[in-house]
């Protein structure tokens, strides 16, 4: 049986990972310090978004929940599983 990628991987370079580690470390560290000034700060520089507020009423919370289709959220449940089981892992 062979394998038949849609985009063959690539995987990234030492110096790139090193370079990611050190940057979502870094601000992670900033969001701690500063808080929502600083989630503010990236979410403008990553995002180009700058909500009035970060916090979501329920019902905007259930309407937003209610466009997703059922296999984007069957993915989303799988990766947070994921996460949640390495998270387990390493303590």
């Amino acid at each position: 049986m062979s394998v038949t990628y849609l985009k063959p991987p690539n995987p990234p370079s030492v110096a790139a990972t090193d370079e990611l580690q050190r940057r979502v470390g870094d601000m992670l560290r900033e969001i701690e310090h500063a808080g929502i000034d600083a989630v503010r700060r990236y979410s403008r520089e990553l995002d180009a978004w700058d909500p009035p507020s970060f916090i979501v009423s329920d019902a905007e919370f259930e309407r937003a929940s209610a466009e997703v289709d059922d296999a984007l959220k069957a993915h989303i449940a799988f990766a947070q599983n994921q996460v949640r089981r390495a998270l387990d892992s390493t303590t």
